[in-house]
């Protein structure tokens, strides 16, 4: 007679052996399955920043974008050529008070006063 309950020892070596096989087979599957989800991962990802980097190349380059910064760099070379001329043509304060006093020495003269440099008024 055959007997239907396996001692425990031979049924742990099959559940061993089934649980060794089983892992094997999902360590092939997952050795020949990984470079292709990879590969599919990264074409997926690659597509996506090219998608991003064609968006952001077209946002930065729109007409309206870059009439805007040359208007504001149009802007800013005017300030900058007016700096330097008024730094430039810019007269120090000895030119500006020999010029004053000048003005004032051609002015009293004109007029027949003498330039009193005691109180800077003139007298007639």
């Amino acid at each position: 007679m055959i007997e239907r309950d396996p001692p425990e020892s031979e049924v742990q070596t099959y559940r061993n052996s089934a649980k060794t096989m089983i892992e094997d087979v999902m360590q092939i599957y997952e050795a020949e399955a990984s470079p292709v989800w990879q590969q599919s991962y990264f074409e997926q990802r690659l597509g996506e920043w090219k998608g991003e980097i064609k968006n952001t190349i077209r946002s930065r380059t729109s007409v309206g974008g870059q009439i805007f910064v040359n208007l504001i760099a149009w802007a800013i070379t005017i300030v900058l050529s007016l700096v330097i001329y008024y730094a430039v043509t810019a007269q120090d304060i000895d030119d500006i008070v020999r010029q004053k006093v000048d003005q004032a020495v051609v002015d009293a003269g004109s007029a027949g006063e003498k330039p009193n440099p005691d109180n800077r008024q003139t007298t007639r």
